[in-house]
């Protein structure tokens, strides 16, 4: 059985997302008496141009995704509207009874100036309970840093571990856009559980020169520890204005400082 079928539309919209430009391809070819692991294949491709998400926009970009009996392929790009930041992703992938491998074998993510990408060959599997198993994912650009592993499902027990070194807030807000422009320096090693229903964190969080929109807030340490006595999260959130680092700010707030 094979099955070949396009579409084009000029003016595309569904949700949150429009496109000026959208083309899509879809070839499939199956065998009535082998398995879909073991004969089968399905390929599909789609074009946008002009395109936006939500309040993002990007002028171009292609998704193609291939399974040929139980390996897949998945592969993303696309250009920004300003044409000078980019997302590179392919994923390969191997289906197992009751779980679907991936790994991600390219990430690039930004500018010629400024660009993230993944360390190595980190490796995913998505469990028939739809929980997702991480095993060390890990993000850098020069000396920033954030690292991810654990497992995300909606059991309540399951943890998400994350790392930050260095991240640079104000790279980042310049790199994807928004409306709110934020800046300072990120560390901090913390878990999350039950993402799905109401997050726990338990960790440390400091950001060093926290700007919103080009206004200094300052110094901000967040830390949460989970006392078993009391059985419950003991959070501390500060912001701190040092008037030896900030003096500026102390200046501009009738000599007013944070902490």
């Amino acid at each position: 059985l094979m099955m070949e079928g396009s579409l084009q539309d000029p003016t595309f919209r569904y949700g949150d997302f429009s496109s000026d430009r959208l083309r899509a391809d879809l070839t499939a070819r199956f065998s009535h008496s082998e398995s879909l692991r073991d004969e089968s294949h399905l390929e599909l491709q789609v074009q946008a141009g002009d395109y936006r998400w939500r309040e993002w926009q990007f002028s171009q970009g292609e998704m193609t995704a291939v399974l040929h009996n139980d390996s897949l392929r998945l592969s993303h790009s696309s250009l920004g509207a300003a044409e000078e930041a980019g997302l590179e992703l392919e994923l390969l992938g191997h289906l197992v009874p009751d779980s679907l491998k991936l790994e991600v074998t390219d990430f690039r993510l930004g500018s010629d100036h400024y660009r993230w990408q993944v360390e190595g060959a980190p490796r995913m599997h998505l469990l028939a309970d739809r929980s997702l198993v991480i095993e060390d994912l890990i993000f850098s650009s020069g000396e920033e840093q954030v690292d991810i592993y654990g497992t995300f499902s909606m059991d309540p027990s399951a943890v998400m571990n994350y790392s930050i070194r260095n991240v640079h807030l104000g790279r980042i807000s310049d790199l994807v856009g928004g409306r709110v422009r934020f800046a300072g320096r990120v560390n901090g090693d913390f878990i999350t559980q039950s993402l799905s229903q109401v997050p726990i964190f338990e960790g440390n969080l400091t950001i060093r020169r926290a700007e919103i929109n080009d206004r200094l807030i300052g110094d901000v340490d967040l830390s949460s520890i989970y006392s078993p006595e009391e059985n419950r999260f003991n959070t501390r959130a500060s912001v701190y204005t040092d008037p030896l680092r900030y003096p500026d700010y102390i200046a501009e707030n009738d000599s007013i400082g944070q902490n």
